[in-house]
């Protein structure tokens, strides 16, 4: 496991770096990367998390929304109910109507585990 600081130093600026890339893929490994680390981020970090995975589930290029709409459910792992609903599942309906098919395939199943995952919380 990372220790904090390198979490913030290190593995943030990759992602920052790997987002902002020229070739599709390095895109596409952000998403995972970003859906990974949520977890151990402050606030404003994952507030911050929230607009730029936003732009990846947008992206001109499909394989990378592909690659947003597969990450998009571990993301969701250690958010709670109120933030998917507000964060997650608008994200998830564009991904579902979106005009690749494999892009709507991966949303598919991402969007079982979301759901999922609110079903759990709302029975605590």
């Amino acid at each position: 496991m990372l220790p904090e600081p390198t979490v913030k130093t290190v593995y943030l600026q990759l992602c920052k770096r790997l987002k902002k890339g020229d070739v599709f893929s390095m895109r596409i490994a952000s998403c995972a990367l970003y859906a990974n680390i949520y977890v151990r981020l402050a606030q404003e970090e994952r507030a911050s998390v929230h607009k730029k995975f936003k732009k990846l589930c947008a992206d001109d290029t499909p394989m990378v929304r592909w690659g947003a709409a597969q990450a998009i459910a571990v993301l969701s792992e250690n958010m709670t109910s109120v933030q998917i609903c507000e964060i997650i599942l608008p994200l998830l309906k564009d991904l579902l109507n979106d005009k690749n098919d494999s892009v709507k395939v991966h949303a598919v199943g991402s969007s079982v585990n979301v759901v999922k995952h609110v079903k759990e919380i709302s029975k605590i």
